[in-house]
């Protein structure tokens, strides 16, 4: 196992995943990671537009 920690400006995310295997692309490891900075990013835009 492998541990990754994400930070971010009000968050501390702990993952943790298999080692990566050929039939598990490298996005798959990540795709949650990017999908919460872009919202993040979103919500940001929003709330400084208010």
């Amino acid at each position: 196992m492998q541990a990754g920690i994400h930070l971010t400006d009000d968050n501390v995310e702990l993952q943790l995943w298999e080692n990566k295997t050929d039939d598990e692309p490298h996005w798959s490891l990540t795709a949650r990671m990017v999908v919460r900075e872009g919202a993040a990013a979103v919500f940001a835009v929003v709330m400084a537009a208010r």
